[in-house]
């Protein structure tokens, strides 16, 4: 898959998750991962994201 072509919200998210995981204690981590979940739930991005897999089609993500 072309990165460029995916959810680049989510991979942001991802990045920044990462990067605060060294200075995080566990349940920080946890605390912050449920709020970015809680984000991406609520994007565009994921709800075509499921559509896509329902509909057994190629996902057109738009980065919203």
């Amino acid at each position: 898959m072309d990165r460029a072509k995916g959810p680049t919200r989510a991979y942001g998210q991802l990045k920044r998750m990462l990067a605060a995981s060294a200075a995080n204690s566990f349940a920080e981590q946890l605390d912050l991962e449920a709020s970015h979940q809680e984000r991406a739930a609520a994007s565009v991005d994921f709800k075509e994201g499921v559509a896509a897999f329902v509909g057994k089609r190629r996902a057109n993500f738009t980065g919203a």
